[in-house]
C-alpha cells in the first residue's frame, strides 16, 4: 500500500485490541491506494500486548482520557474490531460502557475473511456468543439493512467458504429467530441465495436451500428469470 493515497483510519482504541484468532480472522485492514474496488486491501497483523491485563489497562486509560468508544467508521469502530478479533475481554469492556452505540453499524454481520483463513471451532463459538449477547441487548440489530438493501444473510453469502456448516446454520438460525427474512431482496431484486450462488458460498447456499421452497430456490430476477 502506498503512503500518499487512500488509507483506512482506525481509532487508537481499535488498534489497542488484540486479535485473538492468531489473525485467522482479520480485524484490521490496510488500503491499497491503487485499487479502486477494494479487492486488494490486505489485513494487518499487529503485535499483541504482553498480557491480557495490559491490553485492558491501556483500553481503560484511553477511555478515561477521552477516547470515543463510538469513534471511527463502520468496521473500524472498536466494538466491531473486538468482535472480529474474538476478544472477549475487549468486547465486555466496551459493552459495559455507557453511551455505546450499536444500531446502524451492522455489528451482527460476519467478519470479512480471506479465502485462505481458517477460523477454528473455538473462534466460531466466541462469535456466536457475541451475536447472542448483542441480540439480547437489541433484537433489531438482526434485521438491519445495508444501503443497497442487503440484509445480514446477503452479507454472509458474500463470505468466502471458510466457516463450518454448523456455524452458518447456527448463525442463520439466530437471525431468522429474530426476524430476518431469508427471501428478502436487495435493490436489484436479488435474494441471499442469488448472492450465495454467485459468490460460490456453498455453506450459506446449502443452509438456505434447506429452508426455502422449490419456488423460492428457482426464482429468478426481474430482468432475467433464469438467474
Amino acid at each position: 500500500a502506498g503512503t500518499t493515497g487512500d488509507c483506512f483510519a482506525y481509532p487508537l482504541l481499535s488498534l489497542a485490541i488484540d486479535n485473538l484468532t492468531e489473525d485467522s480472522v482479520p480485524s484490521i485492514w490496510a488500503a491499497d491506494d491503487g485499487d479502486e474496488d477494494g479487492d486488494d486491501d490486505c489485513p494487518v497483523a499487529l503485535p499483541t500486548w504482553r498480557t491480557p491485563g495490559l491490553q485492558l489497562a491501556v483500553m481503560r486509560s484511553l477511555i478515561q482520557g477521552g477516547a470515543d468508544i463510538n469513534g471511527g467508521e463502520g468496521d473500524h469502530r472498536p466494538i466491531v474490531v473486538a468482535i472480529a478479533s474474538c476478544n472477549r475481554a475487549a468486547f465486555d469492556l466496551l459493552m459495559s460502557q455507557p453511551g455505546l452505540h450499536l444500531p446502524g453499524l451492522l455489528v451482527m454481520q460476519l467478519p470479512l475473511p480471506l479465502p485462505t483463513d481458517q477460523p477454528t471451532e473455538a473462534h466460531e463459538a466466541i462469535l456466536l456468543s457475541f451475536y447472542r449477547q448483542l441480540i439480547q441487548r437489541d433484537s433489531t440489530l438482526a434485521t438491519e439493512r445495508g444501503p443497497n438493501g442487503t440484509n445480514l444473510v446477503h452479507v454472509a453469502a458474500l463470505s468466502h467458504s471458510v466457516w463450518s456448516q454448523q456455524f452458518i446454520e447456527n448463525y442463520i438460525d439466530l437471525l431468522v429467530t429474530n426476524g430476518v427474512d431469508i427471501k428478502a431482496v436487495d435493490i436489484g431484486e436479488r435474494t441471499p441465495l442469488h448472492y450465495a450462488a454467485g459468490c460460490g458460498c456453498h455453506c450459506v447456499a446449502a443452509s438456505l436451500c434447506r429452508r426455502l421452497t422449490a419456488a423460492d430456490i428457482n426464482r429468478g430476477v426481474p430482468n432475467d428469470p433464469t438467474l
